[in-house]
């Protein structure tokens, strides 16, 4: 694809335009951009220059992004993943994992902050525009974004790897012999088991609903219980079965 310039609307940023566009420079390389509303015929008939988030056309054909118009369409930031997508440019792998964050901030661009709490990625690129530089930044903020979804994907294999090496020592506890970064993604476990450096860790899935159980053996343990560490394996997997233990006796009897 060629992109001399890309062409996005002056005034406050958003984190659509500036997703939309850190996803270009991340696909495509850097291209300058320029910030305005006043765009001629000839320049939204170029395709390369991209008109991303204004001037109310959405066309790929044409390299036109803008969602404003047509209350149906997703943000900026979302057509122009499904656009890289299309092209062959991001995989479908990067794609699926950046999805639900890029549609968070196409709903609060589109309809508001509605029931989103807390601090959210839109509100963090609002904020840099308190900065003189704050354009900038948000676009290299949304880059890394981008960088650590794309690391995410590759370590997917991986995970999944040591995860499936694993194994059960009680029906819902798992020991691995190192750390399954996603293995909350996909393991229908509780408690899993792993090894770093000088001790063996218990990590629970959910400390509100599975607390770990002390056992006077943890060399420590998170004061919200969600995980300790221990000098062995056999230890670390006593803490577990403890816990797992403790969780049965709450359960309720049936009569």
């Amino acid at each position: 694809m060629h992109i001399e310039r890309i062409i996005t609307h002056d005034g406050s940023f958003h984190a659509d335009e500036v997703m939309a566009i850190a996803l270009i420079f991340e696909h495509l390389g850097e291209r300058p951009v320029s910030r305005t509303r006043q765009i001629s015929d000839a320049e939204f008939e170029d395709p390369a220059l991209w008109v991303i988030d204004v001037g109310r056309r959405f066309d790929p054909a044409s390299a036109c992004f803008d969602h404003h118009q047509d209350a149906s369409l997703a943000a900026s930031c979302c057509l122009m993943a499904d656009h890289l997508r299309q092209a062959g440019i991001m995989t479908p792998a990067l794609h699926e994992e950046m999805g639900s964050m890029l549609h968070v901030i196409s709903d609060m661009d589109c309809h508001g902050n509605g029931d989103y709490n807390g601090i959210q990625f839109s509100w963090v690129i609002r904020m840099l525009g308190n900065l003189e530089d704050g354009f900038d930044r948000a676009i290299e903020l949304s880059r890394c974004v981008i960088r650590a979804a794309r690391q995410t994907v590759a370590d997917q294999a991986a995970s999944k790897s040591i995860w499936d090496a694993g194994v059960d020592i009680a029906p819902r506890a798992r020991c691995c012999n190192d750390y399954p970064v996603l293995w909350k993604r996909y393991a229908s476990h509780n408690l899993l088991i792993y090894p770093d450096k000088d001790m063996w860790y218990v990590v629970t899935y959910d400390s509100r609903i599975l607390p770990l159980e002390s056992t006077g053996r943890e060399r420590f343990m998170h004061n919200s219980r969600f995980t300790a560490g221990f000098e062995t394996r056999e230890a670390a997997e006593d803490c577990a079965r403890a816990t797992l233990a403790a969780a049965e006796k709450q359960l309720p009897r049936s009569s």
